[in-house]
This record gives C-alpha cells, structure tokens and sequence, in this order.
C-alpha cells in the first residue's frame, strides 16, 4: 500500500514538472506593430548621419524547446512597411525585414523573458534626384537585399493555453555598398524596433 502511494506521488509530482515544462513548448504564429528608430551612416568626409522612422505590420512563426526553466526556440518574421530617413520619405527606405532568431528564454510561470539573436535580410531601396549645386543634380537609384546581425530583448506573457501577447525591442546592424551607379558610399545601417505582438500556440 505504502509502495503503491509512493508510485503514484512520484507520478503527480513528474505529471506536474512535464507540465510546467511544455507549458512553452510547441509551435506558435502571431502577428506584430512596430516602431522603427535608428540612423544610416553615410561614409563621406566627414560622414553623413540621418535618423530612421517608421512603422511596419507583420507576422511570425516559431517554435519552442523547453529544458527545465529554459526555453530554447527559433523564430522568422517580416515586416513591411515604410522605415525611411527623416525628411526623406519615399526616397531612402527600408520597406520589407526579414528576421532569422534564435531565442533563449527563461519560464517564470505566465511570464517568458528572452534573448534572442540572429540574421536580418533587410530591402532598402534609394531613389531620388538630389542637388549638388545650383545647375547640377545626382540621381541616386538602389534597391536591394542586404544581410546584418541582430540581437533583441523581449517578454511573453500567456493570457491562457493557445494565447500570448508580448513586447519585443530588436535591433539590427547592417554594412554595405552601394553600386557605383547610386552615387552612395558605403553605409553603416541601424535599425531599431519596438513591437507589440500576439501569437497562437499551437
């Protein structure tokens, strides 16, 4: 009898702790509102700096691993939207983000702070005339695919089983070159976001 009782103690209390372990686990979609910040960096003497703004809506899809409190997961996103220089709406902008994660979280219950890094494919595109005295002008065309790293910071909170809401600060760092044709030196991108997400688990 006593054997018996102990068997199943040792069953609730493993029952329990699979629980509390899965309770992350498994696959999820959501969809995101972002808040863009950051600065192209223009490499002339002396360097040309413009402060990025911008909204964007978008969507993600991922997975989790559970391993006592840590959540291990990897994650894809895309943004679209319109992420350009001040002043230079519809000129200098990044329009579309693709966001590769890996994520490391910690189970707090309801709560799920994470870390999180990975790659960004981010779609700037140039395309404006711009004067360089008064009887000549440069017309400056770009629009391409460029890779950075990012890294970010962000909380899930569970609302119940299926549903979760959470908050999310990134930010990626992009070096490229510009074709001779775009009249642009190399530039140093940072691009920052602040998204408010909810997602489905699955």
């Amino acid at each position: 009898m006593m054997k018996q009782s102990l068997l199943a103690t040792v069953a609730i209390i493993c029952a329990g702790a699979a629980s509390a372990q899965s309770a992350w686990d498994g696959p999820y979609v959501g969809f995101a509102i972002s808040t863009f910040s950051g600065q192209n960096s223009y490499d002339y003497d002396p360097i040309e700096e413009y402060d990025l703004t911008g909204r964007a809506f978008g969507g993600f899809a991922g997975y989790n691993w559970s391993a006592s409190t840590l959540v291990l997961g990897g994650e894809i996103a895309l943004s679209n939207g319109d992420v350009f220089e001040e002043d230079f709406e519809d000129r200098y902008e990044y329009n579309t983000l693709i966001d590769f994660k890996a994520r490391v979280g910690y189970d707090a219950g309801r709560f799920m702070p994470y870390g999180l890094i990975g790659l960004s494919y981010g779609h700037f595109s140039v395309d404006s005339i711009d004067p360089v005295s008064a009887t000549e002008a440069l017309r400056r065309e770009f629009d391409s695919f460029e890779s950075g790293l990012l890294t970010g910071l962000g909380v899930d909170f569970s609302v119940n089983e299926q549903f979760r809401i959470s908050a999310e600060l990134v930010s990626r760092m992009f070096d490229f070159t510009p074709p001779s044709v775009a009249n642009l030196r190399d530039i140093d991108g940072t691009v920052n976001s602040l998204s408010i997400r909810a997602s489905y688990s699955f």
